[in-house]
Order: C-alpha cells, then structure tokens, then sequence
C-alpha cells in the first residue's frame, strides 16, 4: 500500500515537473506582445490590419513563427491571423460600439496575450458647407446688394440647398429659387454693422450662417 501511495506522488510530481494536466509547463516561455496600432477604427463593410510582434520575455530576442488566434470575436466582425498580422474585417450591420478582441500570440517554446481595441464609429448623416458670396456687405442707405448661396456637399449628399429664412435688422429678400437672397438698407437706415442669421436648408439638414452687413451714410 506504502509503495503504491508512493508511486502516485511521485507520478504526480513528475507530472507537475512536465507541465502535464492542469499544471502550467515551466518550459514554455513568456512572449511580450506588441499590437501596431493596439486600436482600430473600422466603419460598416471595411476592413483594417494591425501588425503583431512578440519578444521572448527571458531574453528580449524576437519571437518567430507566430501563431496569432482570437480567443473570442464579436458578432459582425471577422478576424483572421497570420504571421506578423491581424485582419479585423467588420460586417455591413455590425453596430456601432467600441469592442475588445482578446489574442492568444504563440510562437515554437513561447506563448502571450494581447488586447485588440476595435470602434465602429456611429454613422453620421452626409450634409453641406455653406459660403455667402460676397461677405462681409457693404452697401449705402438706399440701396441693396444681391448675395449668392455657395454650397459644398458632403460625399453622399444630393439633395439641393435653398436659402429657408433670414433674420436680422434690415430687409432681406430671398431669390424665388432659393439660390441667394437680397439686402436691402432703407434710406433712413441707421449706418452701422449688422450681423443677419441665414438659413439654409437641404433635405432633412439645416444649417445656419452669419452674414455680415456694415451700412454707410448716403453722400449728398
């Protein structure tokens, strides 16, 4: 009975020795991972790369022959790895979110861990840039100077740009097509500076913008 107690703790210790079952393996060494970049930024339908390296933490040298695994993938997205590199490729209806890809880096005797940050940006709706042409304005009590509506679309954006409202302390006139509109100072306009607030509108997107207007007196 002595002798086959015996036995056992000496299997079990040799075991232990191996790193056999459970225990760890004191042979395989520990790599530190390196992620470039340790983030990614994928938008719905597009893929992205991050480059991996590894050194043998025991003895700085550089890990070859890595093996490069995600222990667990988010739904919409895909990952693949090959030597050196991770491809993260995100699915036209992943949801926006930020998302953690934990990576399991082996190489022959060495074997590490790695996060991989991964943010699907929420989608934003294409609009426009608008630019009043002329701005600042000058005009003389009396009189009125037309100003055009200058439009630069987003990629994505069609639809077309009117001129919707302005305010402001003079008389203003919008174009019927709502391409511009015209300032008007009346003659007994107080000379001065005069900020106007016009919007424009496109589709579902408004914008507003500042047109400044400076009066003079009228010369006799």
């Amino acid at each position: 009975m002595r002798r086959h107690a015996s036995a056992m703790i000496a299997t079990a210790l040799f075991l232990s020795s191996c790193g056999t079952g459970s225990f760890s393996n004191p042979f395989v060494q520990s790599l530190g991972v390196t992620l470039t970049p340790s983030t990614l930024t994928l938008t719905p339908g597009t893929t992205a790369r991050a480059g991996v390296t590894a050194l043998i933490s025991s003895t700085g040298e550089a890990a070859t022959g890595l093996t490069i695994k995600a222990a667990e993938v988010p739904t919409g997205l895909t990952v693949s790895g090959s030597t050196g590199a991770v491809t993260v490729s995100a699915a036209p209806d992943v949801s926006p979110g930020v998302y953690s890809i934990p990576l399991t880096v082996t190489a022959p005797g060495a074997s590490g861990t790695a996060q991989l940050a991964v943010t699907v940006p929420t989608p934003t709706t294409p609009g426009f840039t608008v630019t009043l042409d002329p701005d600042p304005v000058d005009v003389v009590q009396g009189t009125g100077m037309h100003v055009a509506l200058r439009v630069t679309p987003d990629a994505g954006f069609t639809s077309p740009v009117l001129v919707t409202g302005v305010k402001g302390n003079l008389t203003t006139t919008i174009d019927p097509d709502g391409g511009g509109l015209t300032v008007q100072a009346a003659p007994t306009a107080v000379p001065g500076t005069y900020v106007l607030t016009v919007t424009t509108q496109g589709g579902t997107v408004t914008r507003t913008s500042s047109l400044t207007v400076t009066v003079t007196e009228a010369t006799q």
